[in-house]
């Protein structure tokens, strides 16, 4: 009986200390990306353009573990890239509200908020609970 209590402990804390693992190398790979700061004088531009913008606004100050909310994932930055979108990033960490306009504008009131503007075609917006395969998805659909 007590060896079958130590294995089960030692199973759980081995599947603990793999997502633990998975957790710490995801959290770096996501800070590796470099996204270009966003101004709304940028988004207009790459749109007149014919091109496609991301924005991902986040603020240090956010109630995670990770500030960008699991938006900034490689297989999200893969995806963006992929559909020909420019990743831009607004830390709002030190903004003023004045500044959460533009999340205001989509439905939004908290960060982290990952946003996409099409080149054609209407926003569309995830919050930082979205699952990362929603979002892949949705990056991979064209707009109209």
């Amino acid at each position: 009986m007590l060896l079958n209590i130590k294995r089960v402990f030692l199973a759980g804390l081995a599947v603990v200390v793999v997502l633990v693992a998975t957790f710490i190398t995801n959290s770096r790979e996501a800070e590796s990306i470099e996204w270009i700061p966003y101004t709304t004088v940028a988004v207009a531009e790459n749109k007149a353009d014919g091109k496609s913008s991301a924005v991902l606004f986040y603020a240090r100050w956010a109630l995670s573990a990770d500030p960008r909310g699991g938006l900034a994932t490689p297989a999200i930055h893969q995806a963006l890239v992929n559909a020909g979108y420019i990743a831009m990033e607004a830390d709002l960490t030190d903004a003023s509200m004045g500044s959460f306009r533009e999340l205001q504008k989509h439905g939004f009131n908290s960060v982290p908020v990952l946003v996409l503007y099409p080149a054609a075609g209407a926003c569309i917006g995830f919050d930082g609970g979205t699952p990362e395969s929603e979002i892949v998805s949705a990056v991979a659909r064209p707009r109209r």
